[in-house]
């Protein structure tokens, strides 16, 4: 399969996706929506709407994985962003600007042909940690979304739902940066002799710049999911009261 054919489905599962959004939407409204309902009707279309792109999120991300492993395998050359670059000289285009004091490169975008087949797994590892994390949230989101439409928001499995994203993230976010880490690595290792294109000037042999965004965002979401699981408790202690 080359890269036109997968853009082509990824524009018929556009389509598709928008079309199903709009009849899942009204399905949702016509059938959960009464006048004894615990949610309003815009508050119904909005939790439809916000439910409905969910759900369909969760296949467009499968296929967007497929894709990106598809075009990744194929592709007779391969763009690698944000490889590291030791000591880049300053801008010549600045030299006509007495305003900069100093600059230089602190990565640089490469298209390499032939790259072995270990680096592009670590790309698409990187792509694809990426990619599960708003799966996973995806998923959450639209369990949550019927769960409301239901009338009962708090429900046993979805505080687990909620910790399963909070590790994603954890592990997805950490994990996509020293996959990506990696990558770059055996890239630059391709390119040739590791004492000229790692020299002065040159590309990094290993860079890792830890971000820990993805830490702090796990962890406020594992409180929510410990909040929803209070909640689920209340909420059947009330049932048995009534």
């Amino acid at each position: 399969m080359d890269l036109g054919t997968v853009n082509l489905l990824l524009a018929i599962a556009a389509v598709v996706a928008l079309v199903g959004a709009a009849a899942l939407v009204v399905r949702s409204v016509r059938r959960t929506w009464s006048p004894d309902s615990p949610l309003s009707l815009p508050e119904t279309v909005a939790v439809s709407v916000i439910g409905s792109g969910a759900l369909l999120a969760i296949p467009l991300s499968l296929y967007g994985l497929i894709a990106s492993g598809v075009q990744l395998a194929n592709a007779a050359a391969v763009r690698v962003n944000g490889i590291a670059v030791s000591g880049g000289e300053y801008p010549p285009v600045l030299r006509a600007s007495d305003a900069p004091v100093d600059a230089g490169y602190e990565t640089a975008w490469i298209e390499v042909a032939n790259l072995p087949a270990g680096a592009r797994w670590l790309l698409w590892g990187e792509q694809s940690l990426t990619t599960l994390i708003g799966l996973t949230i995806a998923v959450a989101v639209a369990w949550l979304a019927l769960a409301l439409l239901r009338g009962r928001p708090f429900t046993r499995s979805f505080p687990w739902v909620l910790a399963l994203v909070a590790i994603a993230i954890m592990v997805g976010g950490i994990g996509s940066q020293f996959v990506g880490a990696l990558a770059r690595s055996e890239t630059v290792a391709f390119l040739g002799d590791p004492q000229v294109i790692t020299g002065t000037g040159g590309f990094s042999a290993f860079s890792f710049a830890l971000d820990l965004g993805p830490i702090g965002w796990g962890l406020g979401i594992g409180l929510v999911a410990g909040a929803f699981q209070i909640g689920t408790r209340l909420q059947r202690e009330t049932a048995g009261l009534v």
